[in-house]
């Protein structure tokens, strides 16, 4: 063969290798489709791309990546190659509205969000929720594949979810075709509450300051009933009677009160009514002559009433304000024995009459130590 033929082959053959490697650089650097997952949202308004940052920080952390589609409607189907198909539809009032499915044989994965809490909030559990719905469906299709014989034909391609259904006209109730949603929400919860309040005691004290706290065990589904264990101290006072003797009191108050929420405002309110029974100690102690009076302990049984409203700062922690009343079922009146300057007969005169009913009001902060806060967004049953 002449030498140039041989060049021009030797050319050729070198750029055929070149040509070679350069479509496999790109081949090995383009994107696994299987690891894209398409999204797209539905009525998100501005709150779009804070939604789309969420997931893609969220959905990152399975090695997965995201590809985003944002649409004012229910329109027609994403990426066709996308691993998973994901729709979620801020259209419908009150709720987010998720769909999740990986291929034509799984019935699509549906759950409802309530929007009842700040719109950061809501963006975390969307994303959350869309994460455990993807994995699970994940998990779901790497079991059927190892389950499947050698000969099994490949699954399908991914198709797009069916949008869902239109929302009802206003004035009419919803409906839900989708299965209901199962919510991994605890139902039982323990709150801490501490407190500061004043109210009257006796008719020769005025107002008493409070001191105390209370732990309750709450339900968080229905009337959210809930038994709380409080203690309280009154700050000691002082008393005098019209012949000088003065006398120093403590008093010690415990309770067990039963409440139900009659009241709830979105996310951020929520009111308690609540009855319940316990006693107060006390203790008077004369502390001046002339007097022949000893030290007075005593248990008074008291029930009471309490009417609560609690204003939510977080999911987790409320600023709470009561107001309650005592009835002493044992009032009681403590006299001292005097003797009146030029008079030889002793007398006995009131030192101390506490009132049957004694008001007071409180403030303070109530803390979830366990479980879900009393005003977390809860998933649509």
């Amino acid at each position: 063969m002449p030498r140039a033929g041989w060049r021009a082959g030797a050319v050729a053959v070198l750029l055929a290798g070149i040509l070679a490697a350069d479509g496999l650089g790109r081949a090995q650097s383009a994107p696994d489709a299987t690891d894209v997952i398409d999204v797209t949202l539905i009525g998100a308004g501005a709150d779009g791309s804070a939604v789309v940052d969420t997931l893609r920080e969220i959905l990152g952390r399975l090695g997965l990546s995201v590809a985003a589609h944002v649409q004012s409607a229910p329109g027609s189907p994403g990426t066709p190659l996308a691993r998973v198909v994901v729709e979620i539809d801020f259209s419908s009032p009150g709720d987010v509205v998720l769909s999740v499915h990986s291929d034509a044989s799984h019935a699509p994965a549906h759950r409802r969000i309530a929007r009842d809490a700040a719109a950061p909030i809501i963006r975390e559990e969307v994303a959350d929720a869309v994460s455990s719905m993807v994995e699970a469906q994940l998990v779901s299709d790497e079991a059927r594949d190892a389950a499947a014989p050698p000969n099994e034909p490949p699954p399908e391609p991914p198709v797009a979810a069916p949008p869902p259904p239109p929302a009802e006209p206003p004035g009419e109730p919803a409906t839900e075709a989708a299965a209901p949603a199962v919510t991994n929400h605890r139902w039982i919860a323990v709150d801490v509450t501490t407190f500061a309040g004043a109210g009257p005691f006796a008719g020769n004290v005025g107002v008493v300051g409070r001191l105390g706290g209370g732990l309750a065990l709450a339900s968080r589904r229905g009337l959210r009933p809930s038994l709380t264990i409080m203690g309280e101290g009154l700050l000691p006072f002082y008393t005098q009677n019209v012949e000088g003797v003065t006398a120093h009191t403590d008093v010690e108050s415990f309770r067990a009160i039963a409440a139900i929420e009659i009241l709830r405002a979105d996310s951020w309110l929520a009111i308690d009514v609540g009855a319940g029974f316990g006693f107060d100690i006390l203790s008077v102690d004369p502390n001046s002559v002339p007097a022949s009076a000893p030290t007075s302990t005593v248990w008074d049984p008291v029930v009471s009433a309490i009417v609560t409203a609690n204003f939510a700062l977080t999911p987790g922690v409320m600023f709470t304000v009561a107001i309650a009343g005592d009835a002493d079922l044992e009032s009681r009146s403590y006299l001292v024995k005097v003797i009146a300057p030029g008079s030889t007969r002793p007398a006995m005169d009131p030192l101390l009459s506490p009132w049957v009913v004694r008001p007071a009001a409180f403030a303070g902060f109530t803390f979830t130590a366990f479980g879900d806060g009393r005003f977390a967004s809860r998933e649509v049953r």
